[in-house]
C-alpha cells in the first residue's frame, strides 16, 4: 500500500511539474482529472482498525490516568518489587507503566510498529498480571477490606482479554 501511494505521488507531482501553467496556474479543466489529486495523509485515508483505535485510546487514558491518580495503582504494584528510594519505588513503578502504556499507544497507532507493538503490549499486560495477582492476595490477607476484594476479583480475570486484544492487534 505504501508504494502504491509514493507511485501515486510521484505520478502527480510528475503531471504536475510538466504542466504548461507552471507558474502557479491551474490545469485547464479539459486536462485535469479527478484522477490527478495529489494523495491524502490524512487520518481518513489510512483508517484505523477499531481494536487498533480502541486499545490504543484505552491504554493512552490509563496512562494518562497513572500520572493524575498514581495512588489508584499502588494496589497493584507488588511490594516484592519496590524499593525505598530511587526510581523502583511504588511511584516509579507506576510512572515507568505510565510511559510504557503511551509508548504501546502510539506504537499501535503506527502500521510499520503496529506488529511489534501488539507483541510488547501482551507481554506487558501479561505481567501486570502479577501485580494484579499480588493485589487479590493481599486483598484477602489480614488487612483487606471487603472492598478491595470485590474490585481486585473483578479486575483480575480481566487481564485474559486484555492480553489477547493486544495479542490481535498484530493481525490488524
Amino acid at each position: 500500500m505504501r508504494n502504491v501511494r509514493r507511485v501515486t505521488s510521484d505520478l502527480w507531482k510528475l503531471r504536475h511539474n510538466s504542466c504548461p501553467y507552471n507558474d502557479g496556474g491551474t490545469w485547464p479543466a479539459s486536462t485535469y482529472s479527478e484522477q490527478m489529486t495529489p494523495p491524502s495523509n490524512s487520518a481518513a485515508a489510512a483508517k484505523l482498525p477499531a481494536g487498533v483505535l480502541g486499545l490504543a485510546a484505552l491504554l493512552a487514558a490509563s496512562a494518562a490516568n497513572h500520572f493524575v491518580r498514581p495512588g489508584f495503582y499502588y494496589p497493584v504494584v507488588p511490594p516484592a518489587i519496590t524499593f525505598a528510594s530511587g526510581p523502583l519505588t511504588r511511584d516509579g513503578w507506576i510512572r515507568i507503566s505510565g510511559v510504557l502504556e503511551f509508548a504501546a499507544a502510539a506504537g499501535l497507532l503506527i502500521p510499520q510498529t503496529r506488529h511489534a507493538a501488539g507483541t510488547c503490549t501482551s507481554v506487558m499486560f501479561a505481567g501486570f498480571t502479577a501485580g494484579h495477582l499480588s493485589a487479590l492476595k493481599r486483598a484477602f490477607g489480614p488487612d483487606g477490606t471487603k472492598r478491595a476484594r470485590i474490585i481486585h476479583s473483578l479486575r483480575l480475570p480481566l487481564q485474559v482479554p486484555l492480553v489477547v486484544w493486544a495479542w490481535r492487534t498484530r493481525l490488524l
